[in-house]
């Protein structure tokens, strides 16, 4: 499922629309292209918006109120045990969805790689 988020980084690289959701694109420890995936991830140093999750919940002003959101990818789930250390490229990202689901817990057990994300807002 890799190559899906590959399309999806590719896409991003050319289109340059500041945001990416590369969740349920089958990112897991196990997956023999992930390497290839963090490494082209790197060159969206542009990126001010990135989402791992599968689903999430992000706070809307208007309606005072977490609303449910879950990813547009229809690829096999994201199972993040650390923080890719590849986010320390992303100097430019304000917003980082990167989490499990109460349900589907992932094992990310150090808050670390977004140390140089001075820009970042939203976590």
């Amino acid at each position: 499922m890799s190559e899906l988020a590959l399309q999806l980084i590719a896409k991003e690289k050319k289109e340059k629309t500041g945001y990416l959701d590369i969740g349920r694109c089958g990112l897991t420890p196990d997956n023999p292209r992930l390497e290839e995936v963090w490494e082209a991830l790197g060159e969206l140093v542009h990126l001010e918006g990135l989402v791992f999750s599968n689903e999430w919940y992000e706070w809307n002003e208007n309606k005072n109120e977490f609303i449910k959101k879950i990813s547009q990818n229809k690829g096999d789930k994201n199972l993040l045990e650390a923080i890719p250390i590849v986010l320390k490229k992303l100097i430019e990202l304000q917003k980082l969805v990167i989490g499990g689901w109460y349900n589907y817990k992932w094992h990310i057990k150090k808050l670390e790689n977004v140390d140089t994300l001075i820009h970042l807002q939203q976590f």
